[in-house]
């Protein structure tokens, strides 16, 4: 049903192993394509390159794409029977844009996203969940973190 699936995660949260877990089971009970994405908030990312001295913007940019590869390598290589295929998507900017924007440009079928616990009201989503609930093209399915 579901041939082209996303994960979008936060690389700095990524010990998560129940959710990887979730995720591995949709890719491989549908036989789909997985992509791992993580996108660098504007903010986050233009702070973090001035205050590094000695790093550049590709260096930075390369410490988390082996980040994400040493994800694949821990949470979705090393299992039985996972023969998916795997591919990183690394953007930086506004972090809802950026995943419906992948979702159409790769024709995505499904959006799998983590929902953190809310602080005060128990049945919001996060701002980044439900703007990418709301304007996906596609099905997302919201996994919800306690």
């Amino acid at each position: 049903m579901f041939k082209k699936i996303l994960y979008p995660l936060d690389i700095e949260d990524v010990n998560d192993s129940e959710m990887h877990g979730i995720v591995r089971m949709q890719a491989q009970a549908n036989n789909a394509e997985l992509y791992l994405m993580t996108v660098i908030p504007d903010h986050g990312f233009h702070n973090l390159i001035t205050n590094l001295s000695s790093k550049g913007e590709s260096e930075f940019i390369e410490m988390y794409k082996k980040r994400m590869f040493d994800l694949i390598q821990t949470e979705f290589s090393n299992h039985d029977n996972l023969n998916i295929s795997k591919h990183i998507i690394i953007k930086s900017g506004n972090i809802y844009k950026n995943i419906v924007e992948t979702v159409k440009d790769l024709n995505i079928d499904l959006v799998t996203i983590p929902a953190h616990k809310p602080g005060l009201e128990e049945y919001l989503l996060g701002p980044n969940t439900a703007k990418v609930v709301r304007h996906s093209p596609c099905s997302v399915f919201v996994i919800r973190r306690y």
